[in-house]
């Protein structure tokens, strides 16, 4: 069966994620700062298995892993072949707060950064009148 052009370069286009299953698993735990055990816990397995899965010994499977890929903030396929839908990477609800609070400081920050500039203008403008 020969592809297309067009269908290979739609293909290669389509974000991937090239890490193994396992290690999309911990990285996608690790931005929730959730600890192996409490994800066992919320998933009722065994830490072991939670370990298991991130080093690629095993893989959730059905109900575990729509509800592990839930828990994440991700979608099972990505979870399970790296693939990314259009959207991307889904992120939880106090991800998004933690996200928004951070560009709140930071928005607040330029605006004394702003306040200094134009102080530090002023008084340079002061000092080069005086001479």
């Amino acid at each position: 069966m020969r592809v297309s052009t067009e269908a290979m370069m739609a293909m290669l286009r389509q974000p991937r994620d090239t890490d193994t299953p396992g290690g999309r698993l911990f990285r996608a735990r690790g931005a929730l700062n959730l600890s192996l055990a409490d994800l066992a816990e919320r998933l009722a397995v065994s830490p072991d298995t939670v370990s298991d899965w991130e080093r690629d010994r095993s893989e959730p499977e059905g109900e575990k892993l729509a509800l592990l890929a839930d828990l994440l903030g991700v979608t099972p396929k990505w979870l399970i072949a790296g693939i990314a839908e259009p959207s991307g990477v889904m992120l939880s609800p106090s991800a998004v707060q933690s996200l928004l609070d951070e560009l709140a400081t930071a928005k607040a920050l330029h605006a004394q950064t702003g306040k200094a500039i134009d102080a530090l203008e002023t008084s340079l403008r002061r000092v080069l009148k005086g001479i």
